[in-house]
């Protein structure tokens, strides 16, 4: 039984069937050095699945099995195995990710075929390999939904530990020893199963009751959303499971105002499996643009980069958003699509290194969420249309009172709110321990429409216009929606 992004054991279609041999299994986690070195993946992810694997190991021997970790490639992993007991079944969830992680996978199957041996991989999350009929996704995705949920076995019986290579440990801490990069998190969610339950129920019951509302407000959306991003993103909680508490709340509640946030949150939840299913059609879209007219336009600045990584371009908005992603590892859907608008149209980046270092400090990184939201902010899709982002407008439309600029920004505590988001024009500016604007956001973000109109074409300015109508195209569900959030 490989974990991989499904470390649970509710709604857990693998380990069921594994099971179902009557035979000890051998359960196991794999962090490949290869995977993890030098990719898009940082210390706060392995930080976040650690804890859930803690839990997932309680939970086993509360039934009487052991969870076993390593950190080796899982070529050599599986190579170990098959000499200490012989043929074996690989049983787990199919996946959607990035080119290193489809190359890791291809292999593995390559590696089972030689010996003659089978990889089970269970549909997960209503996302189809090799599915070419978009028309009909929202059917199946509603049917996947609609199936009986696994449930949690009573017993699991698993190998012996002294029968098990010294290429896999019990002991989850074991993980620290891979080297991986990034930022630790003091105060984001932490992971587990028991947690991600817990979450969903407090949602259901309360925080629900404004979810659509708030979802753009930069400081009730952390409360007013489902905050199961992380727990999704990492399988500690099933999607189906929380569509189908979702549906049984929705049918017990009569206040038509929550039902029809609850509505919302369920619509979210399906654009959640769609742009993965869109990563598992299109894997290049994690490193190739869609469309490619915009890149010969924008340039890798190094200095101007590294300001923006560290919140110190002087624009409030960016800087507190990404001041709280350091922090915390989340954001809302708003705030990610300004930062990486204002890093490629304001500052004229290539998309491909911003959206990298996003998805390091992200929590909740989903490849086929983050790169797909990522390509339709930047205008490398076919879409004509393309929003950019004022961060100073969204700041004074959002954040009136400066209460999360403040929250973040210290140094901007005592300034009014007249000022708050352009500090630079307050009469007091030279006396607060704050950087200057690193450009004029106004006429750079002029500069970069002309730029899209010149490459993308005339029609432009008629698409925009009318998609405005259009609530199903690609744009108008990447500013809409809080997938992140969902």
């Amino acid at each position: 039984m490989w974990f991989r992004r499904d470390v649970r054991l509710l709604d857990h279609q693998p380990l069921v069937e594994a099971l179902r041999y009557g035979e000890p299994i051998l359960p196991i986690y794999i962090a490949d050095p290869s995977l993890w070195k030098n990719s898009e993946l940082s210390v706060r992810h392995l930080q976040f699945i650690m804890e859930g694997l803690t839990e997932l190991q309680e939970s086993f021997h509360n039934r009487n099995g052991t969870v076993y970790v390593s950190i080796q490639e899982v070529e050599d992993v599986l190579a170990t195995i098959y000499e200490a007991f012989g043929e074996f079944t690989i049983h787990t969830y199919a996946e959607s990710g990035t080119t290193v992680m489809n190359e890791r996978n291809m292999r593995v199957h390559k590696w089972m075929e030689s010996q003659g041996l089978q990889v089970k991989e269970y549909q997960q999350d209503g996302v189809v390999k090799g599915h070419d009929n978009r028309g009909t996704l929202r059917k199946e995705w509603n049917a996947y939904m609609d199936n009986s949920l696994y449930k949690t076995p009573a017993y699991i019986p698993t190998v012996d530990e002294e029968e098990v290579p010294s290429i896999l440990s019990s002991s989850i801490d074991k993980m620290n020893r891979l080297s991986v990069g990034g930022m630790r998190i003091k105060y984001g969610q932490q992971g587990g199963e028991s947690l991600a339950l817990e979450s969903l129920e407090t949602f259901l019951s309360e925080r629900s009751k404004r979810y659509k509302d708030d979802l753009a407000d930069p400081v009730s959306s952390s409360t007013a959303g489902s905050r199961l991003s992380p727990y999704l993103a990492w399988g500690n909680i099933s999607l189906r499971y929380v569509v189908q508490r979702t549906n049984e709340k929705i049918s017990s509640i009569e206040e038509e105002d929550h039902v029809q946030q609850l509505k919302a949150f369920l619509a979210h939840l399906f654009w959640h499996s769609q742009y993965k299913q869109w990563l598992l059609d299109d894997p290049l879209i994690a490193c190739e643009s869609i469309d490619s007219a915009l890149d010969d336009v924008r340039e890798d600045k190094e200095e101007t980069f590294q300001k923006w990584c560290e919140g110190e371009t002087g624009i409030p908005m960016i800087d507190a958003a990404m001041m709280l992603l350091l922090k915390t590892g989340w954001i809302n859907n708003q705030l990610r699509a300004m930062l990486i608008s204002f890093t490629c149209h304001t500052l004229g980046l290539d998309w491909r290194r911003p959206a990298d270092y996003l998805a390091g400090l992200f929590l909740d990184y989903v490849p086929g969420i983050h790169y797909s939201q990522t390509q339709l902010t930047v205008g490398t899709t076919d879409a004509k249309s393309v929003k950019v982002l004022n961060p100073i407008k969204l700041g004074k439309n959002l954040d009136p009172e400066g209460t999360f600029v403040r929250r973040h920004i210290p140094a901007l505590k005592h300034v009014p709110n007249k000022y708050v988001h352009e500090p630079w024009k307050y009469h007091g500016f030279v006396h607060i321990d704050y950087g200057e604007p690193m450009i004029d956001v106004q006429e750079a973000n002029r500069r970069a429409k002309e730029v899209i109109l010149s490459v993308k074409g005339s029609t432009n300015i008629k698409r925009k216009k009318t998609q405005k109508k259009e609530s199903s195209t690609r744009e108008d569900q990447q500013l809409s929606l809080n997938l992140f959030d969902s």
